[in-house]
């Protein structure tokens, strides 16, 4: 993951050492709350950690007994392929257990120029067909202003995931996700930034008190279900998510 962000030495993430003086630790669901973690190869819950796929019922594992949550690349060791002065790009081998039964090849590059970062993330198929979810999990420290201009948002059920189903944006709090096709504005710490990505799902999750997550993703929640993209063995499907300083 992206530990921290610095801006002119003014920090803009909940990272590591925020989260332990918190009260977190680094284990289990705790692994997703800070810095900006890669979701694959699923982005956000999975319903109950079941999906179908051509007729056949997959269970991924659960977090507290109830859903699959943000893939297995934020546990797991990436290989660091390439590493340059301003960028530095990571490799994962996805499993083939029952943490995930699909394997694959996830690269992430992640680069900084002179206005901010990039991350670049590719999933590629291997020698089956491959369902594609994936995206980043920011986690700002509480921004003074976020503004957005969303088209819809997924309804979310009494089970807290989206459906397929859309409808106006309600009044935040918010754990929920948009469609948004234009760039995010984001103050945090007095500094102006702008989110933009090639996603055009976004989750926005807000409810925290001292953090504001902003999350661009490839599609919903419980994606594989009610929004399936499949990779043929040897495809890949590649999206990135730009961190622009607007005022430092």
């Amino acid at each position: 993951r992206v530990d921290q962000i610095e801006v002119s030495g003014t920090p803009v993430l909940i990272d590591e050492a925020r989260y332990r003086r918190g009260g977190g630790t680094a284990s289990g669901i705790s692994t997703m709350q800070w810095g900006i973690v890669p979701m694959v190869p699923w982005a956000g819950r999975v319903r109950d950690g079941r999906f179908n796929l051509n007729g056949v019922t997959h269970q991924l594992p659960v977090v507290n007994g109830r859903h699959a949550i943000h893939g297995v690349g934020h546990a797991m060791a990436w290989d660091m392929t390439v590493v340059r002065d301003h960028s530095i790009t990571m490799a994962l081998d996805l499993p083939s257990d029952d943490r995930w039964p699909f394997g694959g090849i996830v690269t992430h590059r992640v680069s900084l120029h002179d206005a901010g970062l990039t991350m670049k993330m590719t999933l590629s198929a291997s020698r089956q067909v491959l369902p594609v979810s994936f995206g980043w999990h920011p986690w700002f420290i509480k921004p003074d202003r976020v503004e957005m201009s969303p088209r819809a948002m997924y309804r979310r059920d009494t089970d807290g995931i989206a459906t397929a189903e859309l409808v106006d944006v309600p009044p935040h709090p918010w754990d929920d996700c948009f469609i948004i096709e234009e760039p995010i504005m984001v103050s945090v710490a007095g500094i102006d930034f702008r989110l933009s990505s090639s996603c055009t799902d976004w989750v926005v999750f807000d409810e925290p008190e001292s953090s504001t997550c902003i999350e661009p993703q490839t599609g919903p929640p419980d994606a594989f279900t009610i929004k399936p993209v499949l990779l043929g063995p040897g495809a890949s499907h590649t999206e990135w998510f730009t961190i622009d300083v607007i005022r430092p």
